[in-house]
């Protein structure tokens, strides 16, 4: 599955890939990965990375974990709230498109849409660490 349209001499059909010729979106080959009635995740490399885009409905919740590196999210549409605590220290974040979001190793976050969302990171084979009430929220939306 190619996200926003398939590329042609002129540019894109579909209107997709923001009408540009050549455009970068057009280079990522997004599969379609996990799909629920929160969102649907998609993955693809470019290079030797593999990134995640990953989209949230509106009112639904993402996350509820924490990493044991740096984790690095880019929202590209919507509006999400970011709910962050590292031992007794609590935050709220509000992103707005083209907002980044930096995890801390070991920070756990939640992801709540506050509008319909569509963010991408970086994907890493390592485990996460769950938090013990927020993990909840996330698996009582599936």
């Amino acid at each position: 599955m190619r996200l926003g349209g398939r590329a042609t001499k002129r540019g894109t059909k579909g209107g997709g890939c923001f009408k540009q010729q050549k455009s970068i979106c057009c280079m990522f080959k997004f599969k379609l990965g996990k799909k629920d009635h929160r969102g649907v995740r998609y993955s693809c490399r470019f290079g030797n990375q593999k990134w995640l885009l990953i989209t949230i409905k509106q009112g639904k919740y993402r996350g509820g974990h924490a990493h044991n590196f740096e984790q690095v999210h880019l929202l590209l549409s919507g509006k999400l709230a970011i709910f962050t605590q590292k031992g007794k220290t609590k935050r709220k974040i509000v992103l707005l498109p083209g907002g980044v979001y930096r995890a801390k190793k070991g920070e756990f976050h939640l992801f709540k849409a506050l509008q319909g969302c569509i963010f991408i990171e970086p994907a890493y084979r390592e485990k996460a660490t769950l938090h013990p009430t927020w993990r909840k929220r996330v698996e009582k939306d599936k």
